[in-house]
């Protein structure tokens, strides 16, 4: 794995493997291939990781904001707004 390649999300390649490839040639091809599937295998890494992080950010908005909800829900119910305090 190469694990300098998770900091940039926008570059595909590292510019040294980049030069790799453009200069392949049947004796670096083993080496060319190992060090795309480090490429693939960082990227997969750095995107799965950016997901969990958005999905925890997004669990701890809705803990945040559960006592808001509840008052609004409260009001709504108040109100007579039934169909509304059950959707919100």
């Amino acid at each position: 794995m190469l694990p300098h390649l998770i900091t940039d999300e926008k570059r595909a390649f590292p510019v040294s493997l980049a030069s790799k490839v453009t200069h392949m040639t049947e004796e670096n091809f083993p080496e060319v291939l190992k060090d795309c599937a480090g490429v693939i295998f960082s990227k997969h890494v750095f995107l799965n990781t950016r997901f969990q992080l958005s999905k925890a950010f997004e669990h701890l908005n809705l803990i945040f904001t559960v006592p808001e909800s509840v008052k609004k829900t409260e009001a709504l119910i108040n109100e007579g707004k039934l169909l509304l305090a059950h959707k919100w």
